[in-house]
């Protein structure tokens, strides 16, 4: 287990979560206003960079990294996978 939730089991770190109105750029709004605003943000940002990162590299050593990116992603899940209990509910 790791600290964190070690930490919010105990007692130690308190954790709450509320679904009400929050304050957003000076108004009141849906608690999702912020959500949707920064993966928006982080969204565009990432598609910008990738844009940036492939004219830099070229088409083509730019698409051999997009393609190593799969590997470390694939082992870790399988990694994860692993520890699942195989009779839980999915």
């Amino acid at each position: 287990m790791s600290a964190a939730p070690a930490a919010t089991t105990t007692g130690l770190l308190p954790m709450r979560a509320t679904y009400g109105s929050v304050d957003f750029a000076g108004r009141r709004a849906s608690w999702l206003a912020p959500i949707v605003g920064l993966s928006l943000l982080a969204a565009a940002i990432a598609y910008v960079a990738g844009i940036g990162a492939t004219r830099m590299l070229r088409p083509k050593l730019a698409s051999f990294a997009g393609l190593t990116e799969v590997e470390p992603h694939s082992a870790s899940s399988s990694l994860l996978s692993q520890g699942a209990r195989s009779d839980s509910p999915r």
